[in-house]
């Protein structure tokens, strides 16, 4: 195969402290998205939005290992095969909220992601995790993480959508939006 690059150790990128501290991480778990295929696919290609794709090339690029963090499934593998669903974090109450939160520490606490040669992991041996997702699934998990000594490490907190994407591409190093993704992002800023 060709060589994996490292694009932390890109000049570019070792001055940005946002990917200095996810350099740091042990796993990425990336938000799903509203719009998706119409047919049960691998997870990491049902959701269809410009915003994930970009977060999964992220993944990717990042070399680390990675899953989708989903208001119904919780953790999600990228090759697991999932059907379309209609729900978001923001339709739960407030005490189905604290019960997918702690599914998904009981999840992370089990998951054992295969990357390559690299060694199995799981939340016994994560401390740092990188979460990119919206504040409604990120802001909950970083409480109860904590208690377990695991640090959430949030590197789009306080951007916009079109601010993330631009971020997530210039790591990544894709084009620059265009017009019909923007109008995309824009509706998706709108909807949540």
């Amino acid at each position: 195969g060709r060589p994996l690059r490292d694009p932390l150790n890109e000049p570019r990128h070792q001055e940005d402290p946002q990917l200095v501290t996810l350099s740091d991480c042990e796993a990425l778990l990336i938000g799903c998205g509203a719009a998706k295929q119409p047919t049960a696919v691998r997870a990491a290609e049902l959701y269809t939005s410009t915003y994930f794709k970009e977060k999964v090339k992220f993944a990717e690029a990042l070399g680390k290992p990675w899953a989708i963090l989903s208001a119904k499934y919780g953790i999600l593998q990228p090759d697991s095969l999932t059907a379309p669903y209609d729900f978001s974090a923001g339709q739960l109450t407030p005490e189905e909220l604290r019960e997918w939160v702690a599914g998904v520490a009981l999840q992370l606490f089990s998951w054992e992601p295969f990357m390559g040669d690299g060694p199995l992991l799981s939340l016994r041996s994560i401390r740092r995790l990188g979460i990119i997702a919206g504040e409604t699934y990120v802001t909950p998990l970083t409480a109860t993480l904590a208690t377990l000594g695991v640090e959430v490490l949030n590197p789009c907190k306080g951007l916009g959508l079109g601010q993330q994407v631009a971020w997530l591409r210039e790591f990544t190093n894709s084009q620059p939006l265009a017009l019909d993704e923007v109008r995309e992002l824009e509706t998706a800023a709108i909807l949540q």
